[in-house]
């Protein structure tokens, strides 16, 4: 009807009432007991399917009444829960790779068998008694990571499942309970297009490949009158060369774009400023200054470098993680090293020495971002996804958590989301 379903991963669903465009109301918000990340969901005849990524489970509540939606049952699935869709009574549910602890490990790849990158159709016509009718792998019983379906789009008897990699896959699902793939199509750009460079140390400011451009990841796909349409994020969208009416079953395609490569473009450097670039070995991922304008840079895996203005090294610290964030107090530096936790240095004569640490095992210690008050006293770090913690620093030698973790974050946080003022 006139009510929209938001799925927030980390918030549960929150249902919106769009009655009047112009003026959406916000109704309830869905919540399951345990933690589940919805990635999606779909509606059927008053009952509302959610997919739980991770958990690799569906939920399924009554939401006849929006005043008392109902839990009803949950069912697992072989692999993560992606996209979903229902056609008639049938419901389609898209599964990534599998979870870790079916994983193998190898020369630092995680191989996981058996399970995941696959279509799962379900009978629905008794929408509380869900019964499996098939689980199809698109790619056998083998994958690794970060293969698997993103999303799934039916349209008249054909489904259309968008591949992390592999492109985009058509089943004939005229029988649901025994799907018949039909074709394939990958997005490739052309090595003539903008989209493509060959990798020249000479015409780019950082060491960056561009071989991942020339395939891929479809993420959503979408089904009109003039054609099938595929999204790739970073390439843009595609016409895929599917014609599903053709005599005969629709061979192997290649959705591509060329043009003519863009020459480099430089941004222009304001009249009585110069630039230089350095080049790192690694990702810089933040910068802050110490007294007397010397830069302190976050470094990703290489660890903390002190630079002076004319960008020499005057000293590092390998830190053994990724840092992701620095701050500067003073002559203290606080960083966020990601999976180390936090860390406190202290600048001295020409020396960046570690003054203290805080280490955590929890999923809490993952901080990536961070903000210092004027007087160095605290520090607000961003831990996980969707929580923060308050750290007292006012012993810099012995840091120590003064606040728990949210435990109901009010959305997911990626990055460089704290300020200080006021």
């Amino acid at each position: 009807d006139h009510y929209a379903f938001l799925c927030d991963r980390y918030f549960g669903i929150e249902i919106v009432d769009i009655a009047d465009s112009e003026k959406p109301q916000y109704v309830t918000r869905i919540q399951y007991p345990t933690d589940s990340e919805y990635q999606d969901c779909t509606l059927y005849d008053g009952y509302l399917f959610a997919a739980a990524l991770s958990q690799k489970r569906v939920d399924i509540y009554d939401v006849r009444d929006l005043g008392d939606i109902r839990f009803i049952t949950s069912f697992d699935t072989d692999g993560y829960c992606m996209g979903m869709a229902v056609k008639d009574d049938v419901l389609y549910v898209a599964t990534a790779r599998d979870s870790y602890e079916k994983a193998v490990y190898t020369d630092n790849m995680c191989y996981t068998k058996g399970s995941g990158c696959g279509m799962e159709v379900y009978g629905i016509s008794n929408p509380e008694y869900p019964l499996l009718l098939c689980r199809e792998k698109t790619d056998g019983r083998t994958n690794t990571y970060p293969q698997g379906v993103w999303d799934i789009t039916i349209d008249g008897s054909y489904a259309y499942l968008s591949m992390l990699s592999g492109g985009l896959y058509v089943y004939d699902i005229s029988d649901p309970s025994v799907p018949e793939r039909v074709s394939v199509v990958n997005i490739v750009a052309g090595m003539d297009s903008d989209l493509y460079k060959e990798q020249d140390p000479e015409k780019i400011l950082l060491p960056y490949d561009y071989s991942d451009k020339t395939r891929g990841n479809i993420t959503h796909t979408a089904v009109s009158s003039s054609g099938v349409f595929c999204v790739a994020p970073d390439m843009g969208i595609f016409k895929a060369p599917i014609d599903l009416k053709a005599e005969g079953k629709p061979e192997k395609g290649t959705a591509s774009i060329s043009g003519t490569p863009k020459a480099l473009e430089l941004p222009e450097i304001p009249e009585g400023y110069k630039a230089e670039i350095l080049k790192t070995e690694g990702n810089i991922y933040a910068l802050d200054t110490l007294e007397d304008g010397l830069f302190v840079a976050a470094c990703g895996n290489s660890g903390i470098r002190v630079m002076d203005r004319q960008m020499h090294t005057i000293c590092s610290v390998e830190t053994g993680y990724s840092v992701k964030d620095v701050k500067v107090a003073g002559n203290l530096v606080y960083s966020a090293q990601s999976t180390g936790g936090f860390a406190v240095y202290r600048y001295e004569n020409g020396l960046l020495t570690e003054e203290g640490r805080l280490e955590d095992s929890g999923y809490t210690a993952y901080i990536e971002s961070l903000q210092v008050t004027e007087d160095g006293n605290f520090v607000l770090a961003q831990a996980g996804h969707g929580r923060y913690r308050l750290i007292d620093c006012m012993d810099p030698s012995d840091p120590a958590y003064i606040k728990s973790p949210a435990e109901d974050g009010t959305g997911t946080m990626y990055y460089r989301n704290l300020a200080t003022g006021l």
